[in-house]
């Protein structure tokens, strides 16, 4: 008091509540063609009603689960956690980034073909086109042909004409790819025809034989045999 200089004094005490959540992420497994979602895990933060939680992304995909410590995601990108203590409003921010690897493995049937007579199996040669997987499963399917063996290698023996499907997979991100080739067939049997021939006689001892209706061409190629007493005394291919 300034007129009788007597005083009075008084305190007070400021204390301080400043301390942030804890917060801790785990590394999340990596999206692939087999694992189209996943949790990320915030598991080891603070936890309590006292505390909430916030989950947001720019480029990702959060399906379920933003308000939790365990949301599903379902698209790579970056994920933020934000975790508020609500008896002081502090808050602590933590980021994960989902990782994807769905890269498909290009694969190449082989080229089309045709069975014949004297061809009457095959064995298919696909090829990988591009592929980093070190880990490569095959499967072979067809539509009205036939797979004799190794229906799960990349050459299966086949047997008849018909529409062959590959199917790779890796077995790393489960990603597949498939392609197709066609097997025909060209089974048509040439035409054998001999015309009727004269009777062989004291005075005719040879008799031409007539091939007359007979397939012809370069690509026929003609063997007479004989059964029993005859004798082929010459041939001539037929023109």
């Amino acid at each position: 008091n300034t007129q009788n200089g007597c005083t009075s004094t008084d305190q007070v005490v400021i204390t301080e509540s400043a301390d942030k959540p804890d917060v801790v992420t785990a590394t999340p497994p990596v999206l692939t063609c087999a694992l189209t979602s996943l949790n990320l895990s915030a598991a080891g933060s603070s936890t309590g009603p006292q505390f909430s939680y916030l989950w947001s992304t720019g480029n990702g995909t959060i399906t379920a689960g933003a308000t939790t410590l365990t949301p599903t995601v379902a698209d790579p990108g970056l994920y933020t956690i934000t975790i508020t203590d609500n008896t002081n409003s502090c808050t602590s921010v933590a980021s994960i980034q989902v990782q994807e690897n769905v890269q498909n493995p290009v694969i190449n049937a082989g080229p089309d073909n045709t069975l014949t007579c004297a061809v009457t199996s095959l064995t298919l040669q696909s090829q990988i086109v591009s592929s980093s997987s070190p880990n490569l499963s095959y499967t072979w399917q067809t539509s009205g042909g036939q797979i004799i063996s190794d229906i799960n290698s990349s050459a299966p023996v086949i047997g008849a004409p018909g529409l062959y499907t590959v199917t790779v997979t890796d077995a790393i991100n489960g990603c597949t790819g498939t392609d197709q080739l066609s097997i025909g067939s060209d089974l048509v049997q040439p035409i054998a025809a001999i015309g009727t021939p004269q009777t062989l006689t004291c005075t005719l001892t040879q008799t031409p034989l007539q091939t007359t209706g007979s397939s012809t061409g370069n690509n026929f190629v003609y063997v007479w045999s004989t059964s029993g007493t005859g004798v082929i005394v010459s041939t001539t291919d037929p023109t």
